[in-house]
């Protein structure tokens, strides 16, 4: 299907992503987008998608009629994923996991793209037990992150979850270990540059003003 038709697709299927803005206008005129893609020799509208994502490009025009070409991604699924905070032991349990972005070994929370039909909580258990072979106990949410404002609006929601046991390890999803680790041990790592996950270090603050905000 042609990129530009299924941009209007998906402006009818998420409305809430192509709100107008006086400071930022989406352009939503086929024919000047057309015209903007062809004179400019790039693309325009849904460029990729799988069932988690889909990036697409707007043309946008600024207060001073100045018009761009801007990517970004829409989740199919209505938010963007969960990260998850796993206690075992009154440790949090963090992943050594090969990361294909960095092509290095990360030290970072459980985490996952949203998936169809589930809540963010029921995903968050699924992570969990797909992940390390944890069964949850108690889940707790302390709200939700936005991974990144200039290129995704979808939240990410954050779950403290008390597990009772950590099972196998998923191999297919370059896990090769785990760490128990208190807040203190996590803040040095954060601090040395071991920790770099943004996902990871943000739950980790929510995590923190979460516990002192509930005493």
């Amino acid at each position: 299907m042609d990129k530009i038709k299924k941009y209007f697709d998906y402006i009818e299927m998420f409305p809430k992503f192509f709100l107008p803005s006086h400071s930022l206008k989406i352009i939503t005129d086929k024919k000047e987008i057309e015209e903007y893609a062809l004179n400019n020799d790039t693309d325009m509208g849904v460029i990729h998608e799988n069932k988690y994502f889909a990036i697409i490009v707007d043309l946008l025009e600024t207060d001073s009629a100045t018009r761009y070409a801007s990517a970004r991604i829409i989740n199919r699924n209505g938010y963007n994923g969960v990260v998850i905070i796993p206690i075992y032991n009154e440790k949090i349990v963090l992943l050594q996991q090969f990361r294909h972005g960095t092509r290095k070994l990360e030290i970072e929370l459980p985490r996952g793209f949203s998936e169809p039909g589930l809540s963010p909580e029921k995903n968050a258990i699924k992570e969990i037990f797909e992940e390390i072979g944890g069964k949850v106990s108690k889940i707790e949410s302390c709200g939700s992150i936005i991974s990144n404002s200039g290129l995704t609006g979808g939240q990410v929601h954050v779950f403290i979850c008390n597990i009772d046991s950590i099972g196998i390890l998923s191999g297919e999803e370059g896990i090769e270990g785990y760490k128990l680790l208190s807040v203190e041990e996590i803040e040095e790592l954060i601090y040395k540059g071991i920790i770099r996950d943004a996902f990871t270090i943000s739950a980790i603050s929510k995590f923190k003003i979460f516990k002192k905000m509930r005493g």
